[in-house]
């Protein structure tokens, strides 16, 4: 989705940074290499789905999964879509 709000702002000759902040929930590299490249959030895909198939392989196997919480750390790429957008605006 923030693909398509990058070129629908590129459309509209709207400034991306400059008339609004773009930033996605998930990377990747679509969003690496875009103009401008667009700020993401790295979920960690890679390790959440080690987890889940270690908890797949211990259901299949019969046994209880332990309880716990688990939390998978995540980063956020900061690019340049996320420039300083311009703070006017107008209200009516």
């Amino acid at each position: 989705m923030a693909l398509s709000a990058l070129h629908a702002c590129h459309d509209r000759g709207l400034r991306v940074p400059g008339d609004l902040a773009i930033a996605a929930v998930t990377d990747s590299l679509y969003l690496r290499t875009a103009n401008p490249a667009v700020t993401a959030l790295d979920l960690n895909g890679a390790e959440i789905g080690r987890r889940a198939t270690e908890l797949l392989v211990t259901l299949a196997n019969g046994e209880e999964p332990a309880s716990e919480r688990v939390i998978v750390p995540s980063s956020l790429r900061v690019r340049a879509s996320t420039g300083h957008a311009d703070t006017e605006y107008l209200s009516e």
